[in-house]
């Protein structure tokens, strides 16, 4: 609001002043609006003393994420730390000694910590998270470990977790498999052909991530068949291949998963038309094997200079026949989500960014959002995303050109083909 001298005015200014609900939306926009050196603790402690009630508005601002030692524990007022603690939504247990002395359950933490939604233990590895999802149930812990095989074969324990009292939780473990030793394997067969396999690939898990090289698919194949055939949980599966290996590689995956399965991700290299690679990936995809299947994410890789979509387009139109997956009875509940991530190299000069957004553009997979449109029908078209990255050093950052969003966007949002 800008200055004025109205009298009026200033008198409806300091009876606004009094909502409470006012004073916090203003303090908030403050502090996500102003740049980061301006809104600091030192910014926001500048207002407590203007008066109690201001006092207690700020408070839950200073203190959104903390490590749990480095909580205002000496604070000598109740009511003003119980106001720190409600202003807190993640909490690091690094230094866990409060939760130790100052409460005699996990829960009874939570209850002084009202507005706490994600707790980090140690690492990473385990991460209590209270709010539930279309995805998860509330008061999940989530556990995540990377299973690695050593090259005496030997698999290091899973991640241990003890009953918790006085509070109703799930157990949501994700397992990642680690790099195998050139020539071990996974598992070890007897001499009679039968397969032991390690317990910790045997437990019920959230998620089943794989990213096996070209010479470990099958036994990493042969694992999940085992998990399948003996009704192990699997929701999720996360499964890379280089180019070309998916040929040989989805048909036996579809066989493999259980059919309880809700969410697919495949990851792989591309040298050709993104659309020709995303015919590929979909060919899987049916109700036969998939019945339960509500989310799959596709995320394509490819480098500058890959074979342009407009090329697959023009194959299609002088053969005009339609891919094979586009015959399929999908999963009723399907959704797709595909993921085009190009590589590329630091970009110090604006003229990468422009070569960066001219590959992208050319390689958008206009004919499989064609033929993935017409397949959904109009009424599904809010179950088709597609979003653009780059790749660099392992990392990877949304890339949205103004020319790559309005392309995008006339193609899925379009009138349909």
């Amino acid at each position: 609001m800008e200055p004025t001298d109205d009298p009026h005015l200033q008198e409806l200014r300091r009876e606004v002043w009094y909502l409470p609900h006012v004073r916090i939306a203003i303090f908030k926009e403050l502090v996500k609006s102003l740049p980061p050196e301006q809104c600091d603790f030192a910014f926001i402690r500048s207002y407590l003393t203007l008066n109690k009630a201001t006092c207690l508005d700020l408070t839950p601002l200073l203190y959104d994420l903390i490590i749990l030692d480095q909580f205002p524990w000496h604070c000598p007022d109740e009511e003003r730390k119980r106001a720190y603690a409600a202003g807190v939504h993640t909490i690091n247990m690094t230094g866990g000694i409060p939760l130790c002395v100052r409460w005699e359950s996990f829960a009874d933490m939570l209850e002084f910590f009202p507005n706490a939604n994600t707790i980090v233990f140690g690492s990473g590895d385990i991460v209590f998270e209270k709010k539930g999802s279309r995805w998860e149930r509330p008061n999940t812990f989530f556990i995540t470990e990377t299973v690695w095989v050593a090259r005496d074969g030997s698999i290091k324990d899973t991640i241990p977790f003890f009953p918790i009292d006085k509070i109703h939780y799930q157990v949501a473990r994700m397992l990642c498999t680690g790099w195998c030793e050139e020539g071990v394997r996974p598992f070890i067969v007897q001499e009679d052909g039968e397969i032991d396999i390690p317990e910790a690939f045997l437990q019920p898990v959230r998620h089943f991530s794989v990213r096996p090289r070209p010479q470990e698919h099958d036994d990493w194949l042969t694992i999940l068949e085992h998990r399948a055939a003996n009704g192990v949980r699997t929701d999720c599966v996360l499964w890379t291949m280089a180019d070309g290996e998916e040929t040989n590689v989805l048909p036996r995956l579809a066989q493999a998963v259980p059919s309880t399965l809700r969410s697919l991700s495949l990851e792989v290299g591309s040298v050709g038309p993104l659309s020709v690679t995303l015919d590929t990936l979909m060919d899987i995809i049916d109700d036969d094997h998939f019945p339960n299947l509500e989310r799959l994410i596709l995320r394509i890789y490819f480098y500058p200079g890959a074979m342009r979509d407009a090329e697959a387009t023009e194959a299609w139109r002088r053969g005009l026949t339609n891919p094979d997956w586009t015959t399929n009875k999908l999963p009723p509940k399907l959704k797709i989500s595909v993921n085009l991530m190009l590589y590329t190299h630091f970009m110090n000069d604006p003229s990468d960014e422009v070569a960066a957004t001219q590959d992208m553009f050319d390689a958008l997979p206009l004919l499989w959002i064609e033929n993935a449109r017409r397949k959904l029908g109009e009424s599904r078209k809010d179950c088709l995303f597609v979003h653009t990255f780059l790749q660099n050093d392992s990392r990877e950052q949304p890339f949205d050109p103004p020319s790559v969003v309005a392309r995008l966007k006339d193609a899925l949002l379009g009138p349909n083909p």
